[in-house]
């Protein structure tokens, strides 16, 4: 199971994402679907790593991948 919080991540002056907490199943497919400008890119950047950030909690089967903002996909066969 993937699991993402997302407590308070500010994109820019105008925009942030605030309590987001998604928990996806083993073999399932989730796709983000909005509008321009809504965090959809924003959210794909902070579970693969492309973008860090203290606020963001992202684990598979209960184990952190960002401990100490370091992610450790290689941990992971």
């Amino acid at each position: 199971m993937l699991n993402i919080k997302i407590k308070s991540f500010q994109v820019n002056d105008q925009f942030s994402l605030n309590n987001i907490n998604l928990k996806i199943k083993s073999g399932s497919i989730l796709a983000l679907i909005g509008k321009s400008g809504s965090g959809k890119s924003s959210i794909a950047n902070l579970v693969s790593g492309s973008t860090i950030s203290e606020a963001a909690e992202i684990a598979i089967n209960g184990k952190s991948i960002n401990t100490n903002l370091d992610r450790l996909f290689k941990e992971f066969p």
